[in-house]
C-alpha cells in the first residue's frame, strides 16, 4: 500500500485542488456571514415589533384615558387606528422574511462545506493518485449540489466575510470596501432609527399637545 503522504500529484491536479479549496473556503465564510446577518435581522426586527407594541399600548392609554390634552375622541381613535394598522402591516411583512429559518439553512450549508474542506485535505492520505482524483471529483459534484440546492449568499456577505482578513488571496477592491462601510453604516442607522425614533416621536407629540 502506498502512503498518501508520499503521493506526487500532477501539478495541474494540485493547482485545481488548491483553487477548489479556496473557493469552498470563501463560500463557507460568506455563508457564515449570511447566517450572522439574518440572525441579527431576526433579533432586531422582533425586538422592534415588541417595542412598537409597547409604544402603541402607552399611546392608547394616553389618548383614551387622559384625552391627550383636549384632543377629541375621534382624533384619538384615528391616531390609534393609523398606528395599529402600521403595526399590523409590519408584523406579517417581517415574519414573511423568515430570517431565522433562512439562517438555519445557511448554517446547514456551511457545515457541509466544512466537510468538503476536510475531504480535500484528506486527499493527501489517499492510497493512489487515481483514488485522490476520484475523491476530488466527488467533492466537486457535492459542492455543485450544495450551491444549487439552497439560497445563495449576497455579494455583500462575501465582501463582509473577506473584510479584515490579512493577506487574503481575494483582497477587497476599493468599491467593495466602500460598499462594506456603507453596509455597516446603513444597518446601524436602521437599528438606531428603529429604536430611537418612536419614543422621540411620542415625547414630542406629548410636548406638542401639552
Amino acid at each position: 500500500m502506498i502512503s498518501g503522504a508520499n503521493l506526487n500529484f500532477p501539478p495541474a491536479f494540485q493547482k485545481s485542488r488548491e483553487a477548489l479549496t479556496n473557493r469552498i473556503w470563501f463560500t463557507r465564510k460568506a455563508r457564515i456571514q449570511a447566517e450572522k446577518r439574518l440572525l441579527q435581522n431576526d433579533f432586531h426586527s422582533q425586538l422592534m415589533l415588541q417595542l412598537f407594541t409597547a409604544y402603541i399600548l402607552v399611546l392608547s392609554i394616553y389618548l383614551l384615558k387622559f384625552h391627550a390634552g383636549g384632543i377629541s375622541d375621534d382624533a384619538a381613535n384615528v391616531t390609534l387606528l393609523v398606528v395599529s394598522v402600521l403595526l399590523f402591516g409590519l408584523t406579517p411583512a417581517v415574519n414573511s422574511r423568515n430570517f431565522k429559518g433562512r439562517a438555519e439553512a445557511f448554517k446547514i450549508m456551511y457545515v457541509k462545506l466544512q466537510l468538503l474542506l476536510d475531504n480535500l485535505a484528506n486527499l493527501d492520505w489517499a492510497n493512489s493518485v487515481e483514488e485522490a482524483q476520484h475523491a476530488y471529483a466527488e467533492v466537486q459534484q457535492e459542492y455543485a449540489r450544495i450551491m444549487a440546492d439552497g439560497e445563495n449568499h449576497s455579494e455583500i456577505d462575501d465582501a463582509v466575510a473577506r473584510w479584515g482578513i490579512p493577506q487574503s488571496s481575494r483582497p477587497l477592491s476599493v468599491l467593495e470596501t466602500v460598499n462594506v462601510l456603507f453596509y455597516f453604516g446603513r444597518r446601524w442607522a436602521v437599528w438606531i432609527g428603529g429604536y430611537v425614533i418612536p419614543p422621540v416621536f411620542f415625547v414630542l407629540y406629548y410636548l406638542y399637545r401639552k
